[in-house]
């Protein structure tokens, strides 16, 4: 009777170690999606399935439009999903804006020297309801 007693009292106890170990894990919105991406770029050239980019993707088909980019440029408006040759004067870039979600960040991120234009991406008329 104590030998079953003590199993049990063990299997509890190990149930609730196991339990807190996957309570550290868990993180807050901005944490957890730094933490996925972190994941993502571990796991990068891993599959051939595409990771989502925070920034979106080179592409390499024709773009929906061209955006001239020189030192004047202060800002850069697209959808996201949008795909768009970015013209500056030394070289194009065509990128697919297939964002984890709306917002703003700089160009520098995907084309350096650029840190002076932000982007803004706005969400793609396919996702907002009416």
């Amino acid at each position: 009777m104590k030998a079953q007693l003590s199993r049990a009292v063990l299997a509890t106890l190990a149930t609730g170690i196991l339990s807190t170990g996957a309570l550290a894990h868990e993180l807050n919105t901005e944490e957890r999606t730094q933490h996925w991406l972190e994941h993502v770029a571990a796991e990068s050239g891993t599959s051939g399935t595409p990771r989502a980019n925070p920034f979106g993707s080179p592409a390499s088909n024709p773009a929906e439009r061209i955006v001239e980019i020189d030192a004047q440029t202060h800002s850069v408006s697209v959808t996201r999903f949008e795909k768009v040759t970015l013209r500056l004067p030394d070289q194009s870039v065509t990128w697919q804006f297939d964002t984890l979600r709306p917002g703003s960040f700089s160009l520098g991120q995907i084309v350096p020297g650029t840190e002076h234009v932000t982007v803004y991406v706005q969400e793609s008329p396919l996702y907002v309801s009416p």
